[in-house]
């Protein structure tokens, strides 16, 4: 996980060369704990959210000249990189690795901001162990929730779980995919789905997406071991988890990336799903062994056909999204110049990209981003930058119009 710098959010409006369709809204140039937004937003209505690196949880409304800024109640409860899931009554909810457990390692929590309340204080709804239960584990806490139909919180850990796994020269936990469930009482009892053994997945980073009753997600190590680009740890997987006669969940691996150039490897986002049952998504590294960081944008069919749609866009660390018209979005932190890109495919087939970060002063630009897009209601979209912007290169706010 990137070590950001400090600094305080302040709006400055700025334009850059694609200003029919790529806008600045934040630069920031200040202070502890406001930094370094290396989560995506959740727009609820007119207002976007966002934690940060450090502790705080701010929003903003989009378009306009003004933020509300609150710092939770304990520094620990909101520190992620990880995207905050509304639920539409003004609570937010999020992971982070702190606490620590009772062995100093980041098993991490659930936690809940409570913006209808003064000071938008945080509450601890699960914290994990680190052991069968699943590990946030540092330096991995990307993966936001996701709330099923029934109101309960799905997500996935990086590490814990009953398995160990191979990573260099020693082994750690797979993770696991788990529910908390919301009892009603201001309660939440966590139960864990899927515990990933290796050769099924292990190191999931990402968010799993919910269709039509089924989850998906990725690993980013594991599936097959012997693969082209990361031999003994695994390439990483693409999987499904669908509910079985017994009152569990079945796991499926729908494909094993194996780094080579028709490929990918190490899927460091979750999958965006169209209406049709196809299943797209990116992988961080390897569909160029030639270009490393080579990381790839992929389609699996309805029917479980695997289709490398580009190769060579950077590191892909948030999912891809769909605009109005059908083309996908998404960011790249290390594409283009070396500090990222905004890029499109058109019809899931013509790839394009709309902004080259630079990470400059002049005009002030952002820098590797990491966090998935997020769509508004007038179908614009918004992200944001952990660094680069203004003076102490700690982050921007963007909005790109299709």
């Amino acid at each position: 996980m990137k070590k950001l710098s400090l600094c305080f959010l302040n709006f400055v409006l700025a334009a850059s060369a694609f200003a029919q369709t790529y806008q600045q809204v934040y630069v920031v140039p200040g202070n502890r704990p406001f930094v370094n937004p290396y989560a995506g937003l959740a727009i609820v209505g007119k207002v976007a959210y966002s934690s940060t690196q450090y502790g705080g949880v701010y929003s903003a409304t989009p378009g306009a000249l003004a933020d509300h800024r609150s710092q939770c109640s304990t520094n620990q409860a909101c520190f992620s990189y990880a995207s905050l899931t509304p639920n539409g009554l003004g609570q937010l909810f999020g992971v982070t690795p702190l606490p620590l457990n009772s062995q100093g390692l980041a098993a991490g929590e659930v936690f809940m901001v409570d913006t209808t309340k003064s000071g938008w204080p945080a509450t601890a709804l699960y914290q994990f162990t680190g052991g069968a239960d699943g590990g946030i584990g540092p330096g991995a806490t990307e993966a936001n929730l996701i709330f099923d139909a029934a109101g309960n919180l799905w997500g996935t850990t990086y590490t814990g779980g009953n398995f160990g796994c191979p990573y260099g020269n020693q082994t750690v936990y797979c993770g696991v995919v788990f529910e908390l469930v919301n009892n009603g009482n201001g309660t939440w009892t966590e139960q864990v789905i899927h515990a990933f053994s290796g050769p099924d997945g292990w190191g999931p980073v990402a968010a799993l997406t919910l269709y039509q009753g089924n989850f998906y997600g990725t690993t980013e190590f594991g599936g097959d071991l012997n693969c082209s680009y990361d031999p003994g740890e695994g390439c990483g997987t693409l999987f499904e988890l669908t509910p079985n006669q017994k009152g569990g969940w079945t796991e499926t691996i729908l494909h094993n990336f194996e780094g080579g150039v028709s490929d990918g490897a190490q899927p460091l986002a979750g999958v965006t799903i169209d209406a049709q049952g196809d299943i797209f998504g990116t992988t961080g590294y390897a569909a160029n062994l030639g270009n490393d960081p080579g990381g790839s944008v992929y389609e699996l069919s309805a029917g479980g056909v695997y289709s490398l749609l580009q190769s060579d866009v950077g590191v892909p660390e948030g999912a891809l999204v769909f605009d109005k018209q059908g083309n996908l979005w998404g960011t790249s932190s290390q594409g283009g110049l070396g500090f990222g890109t905004v890029f499109e495919l058109v019809k899931g087939v013509t790839f394009q990209v709309l902004h080259n970060f630079t990470g400059g002063d002049v005009p002030p630009d952002g820098a590797f981003p990491a966090g998935a897009l997020a769509i508004d209601g007038n179908g614009n979209l918004w992200g944001t930058t952990p660094k680069g912007g203004y003076k102490c290169g700690c982050g921007t706010f963007f909005e790109v119009k299709p």
